[in-house]
């Protein structure tokens, strides 16, 4: 539908922004409340806590990105799920780079220990370390 609903507590739906999102697909919240959405345009765009388009947050290194997670330092984290990679971006949306190189990543979570999880197409999920390093596979069928 193009749109971000937000619920409150009990359960009653409203537009969270009056803004076009094209194809919304991953949400994430910083510490602040911004709002970082993935759009089918290849970007993030970002919302402030009351759903005032901010902008483009990052549109580099993107192809179909899917889920997003901030890692404790405040860097966003995409599932770049066509170009097989986790895109890292600074706090400010410059582009980091590929963090790592996932067949088809879907979602994202980091654990306590600030190892990123990440869902992937083939499907298992893959725990990184916070340096990028492969930890372990967690999840195998």
């Amino acid at each position: 539908m193009n749109t971000i609903t937000s619920y409150d507590e009990n359960g009653f739906g409203s537009n969270f922004t009056n803004a076009f999102v094209n194809g919304p697909n991953g949400i994430a919240i910083d510490a602040s409340g911004n709002v970082y959405v993935t759009t089918n345009a290849n970007t993030i765009e970002k919302f402030s806590p009351n759903g005032v388009d901010l902008g483009v947050f990052a549109s580099t290194g993107l192809n179909l990105a899917l889920g997003l997670a901030f890692d404790r330092s405040g860097n966003l984290y995409a599932a770049n799920f066509v170009g097989n990679t986790v895109e890292k971006f600074a706090s400010d949306g410059t582009d980091l780079g590929v963090f790592a190189v996932v067949i088809g990543p879907t979602g994202l979570a980091f654990d306590a220990a600030g190892n990123l999880c990440v869902a992937n197409f083939s499907p298992s999920i893959m725990r990184f370390a916070p340096n990028g390093s492969d930890a372990d596979s967690v999840h195998q069928p």
